[in-house]
């Protein structure tokens, strides 16, 4: 049977049925069975304060970026355990991938203070509430014992490894992004009280 057919029974089925459908169809990036899914699905109106949307957006953002935070994290810790335990035997260019790791790692976490500046945030309950400062703070500490990097030094690292040097991120350039994803989803998320 044709998903067109299937499409037919899209509305009697529970909104649970409906999302895992929803979530399928983006696996296969099937937009066209996505729109069908979405359009045969019911409508509920809610009631939040005008802030609701704004706070959604921050928290979706650094949630993102606490995860590339994590990602990066792992990976420079990870390089320098084991360029530690095997030293001059490690593969060619981990101590190099360490120290560039160290560097995107301290460039992220200065970043994500530059983007909390903009929204005039300090950023303690990211520090208190969200999930893993204990992997970001030994990464912190260590990268910062290693010695920060130039943006030309991390440059210079991404040619010597074989990376892509537009890879390399500064702090302003991390902030700009973060900035970027916020203000997308604000203007898809806040609306405006309507007068009425």
């Amino acid at each position: 049977m044709s998903t067109t057919k299937l499409s037919k029974h899209y509305p009697s089925l529970s909104p649970a049925e409906r999302l895992t459908l929803l979530l399928a169809a983006a696996d296969r990036n099937d937009d066209v069975e996505h729109a069908r899914i979405a359009a045969a699905s019911g409508w509920v109106q809610i009631r939040v304060p005008d802030t609701a949307g704004r706070a959604a957006a921050l928290l979706a953002v650094l949630g993102f970026h606490r995860m590339e935070q994590l990602e990066l994290a792992a990976i420079y810790l990870a390089s320098r355990g084991i360029y530690g335990t095997l030293g001059e035997q490690s593969p060619p260019h981990l101590a190099d991938t360490g120290r560039l790791y160290g560097y995107l790692v301290q460039v992220h976490a200065a970043g994500q203070r530059l983007f909390l500046e903009r929204i005039k945030h300090d950023g303690a309950f990211i520090n208190s509430t969200f999930p893993g400062k204990l992997a970001l703070k030994p990464a912190a500490d260590l990268a910062e014992q290693e010695g920060t990097l130039t943006t030309d030094e991390a440059r210079a690292l991404t040619v010597k490894i074989g990376k892509p040097v537009t890879g390399v991120q500064t702090a302003e350039g991390v902030a700009d992004a973060l900035w970027g994803l916020h203000e997308m989803l604000v203007a898809r998320w806040a609306r405006s009280p309507q007068a009425g």
